[in-house]
């Protein structure tokens, strides 16, 4: 038999009668960082449009790779969950989105490294550097993109939160010029996201994994 998603009305997985389990500690962690993801980029946000120039700084830097490293540990954990609904797309597309992220992560904190006990400049990088630069962000900003259309074509969780994490995704990159809050606006769907992976996971507990520490992910 088929249930709906609490309180949207669309269909979902198939559930036993039995009181769900509790999900796996990957989706919890992943909630958690999901919300840490909302809360950071929300704060980022604040902070930015607050102190002009602060985006020099290690203090800005550090928080940037914060919720960075809180939105790969999030699509963790809203992957596991969608694992069963995954076709060959939706693998590619969620793996995409965790190497792009991850090495998004990464790149900002070697940033943040540089940046402590130093003092800023505004000198341009090198131009094997600068090219390793754009074309993380370009996997990166697929990888949200590929993740989001993998979210309503799955049908594991709400396509409305997948479809908010898109628009959110798309507002960021081509609109944050014109509307202000963009960031803020992708880290609450981010966490929106997480809350639907927590719903799903506890009406149909996921999967253990079976081999290797991401195989729940993958």
């Amino acid at each position: 038999m088929t249930t709906e998603h609490l309180g949207t009305g669309e269909p979902g997985l198939v559930t036993s009668t039995a009181h769900p389990a509790k999900p796996e500690i990957l989706v919890r962690v992943g909630v958690v960082a999901a919300l840490a993801c909302g809360a950071l980029t929300t704060l980022h946000e604040v902070w930015e449009d607050a102190i002009p120039g602060i985006q020099q700084g290690a203090g800005w830097s550090l928080l940037h790779t914060s919720w960075l490293a809180a939105m790969f540990v999030a699509f963790l954990g809203i992957t596991a969950v969608q694992r069963p609904g995954l076709d060959k797309f939706g693998r590619i597309a969620t793996r995409t989105a965790l190497v792009g992220t991850g090495a998004q992560t990464i790149m900002a904190a070697i940033e943040t490294g540089t940046l402590v006990g130093r003092t800023p400049t505004s000198d341009d990088p090198a131009a094997p550097i600068l090219a390793a630069i754009l074309a993380v962000i370009a996997v990166y900003v697929a990888g949200m993109i590929l993740l989001s259309v993998a979210t309503i074509r799955a049908g594991v969780l709400p396509r409305s939160a997948g479809a908010v994490l898109l628009l959110a995704v798309l507002l960021k990159m081509f609109a944050s010029g014109a509307i202000p809050g963009t960031l803020a606006l992708l880290g609450l769907a981010v966490a929106w996201v997480g809350l639907a992976a927590w719903r799903a996971a506890r009406q149909c507990p996921v999967q253990p994994q079976t081999s290797g520490p991401l195989a729940a992910t993958l």
